[in-house]
């Protein structure tokens, strides 16, 4: 997880240099905090004040779905808002997979 963490940094770091989109990069780095924040919990270490409701887990998922909606309106896709969220995935197979 450690190493995952680490590439989605440098990939972070490449998306501020490539984007003109300052929304973009705000989604980007919440989402990299909020993973980060999910780092920290499966190392054994208590939430941030912030992670505790909704989790770390569910905000990441959040502003990962906002990052790919701000990207793809950045690349002018029809119908940015079109993204299955990975909650809806689960929700969609069986609804209590989406709380396991």
């Amino acid at each position: 997880m450690r190493e995952a963490h680490d590439e989605a940094r440098v990939q972070f770091e490449r998306l501020r240099l490539s984007t003109t989109s300052l929304q973009v990069q705000e989604e980007a780095r919440y989402a990299l905090r909020y993973g980060y924040g999910l780092l920290r919990q499966l190392e054994g270490l208590p939430p941030r004040e912030d992670e505790i409701e909704p989790s770390a887990l569910d905000q990441l998922e959040d502003h990962l779905v906002r990052l790919f909606v701000e990207v793809r309106q950045e690349l002018g896709i029809p119908r940015p808002h079109h993204v299955l969220s990975e909650r809806a995935f689960f929700e969609k197979i069986s609804p209590t997979a989406a709380i396991d």
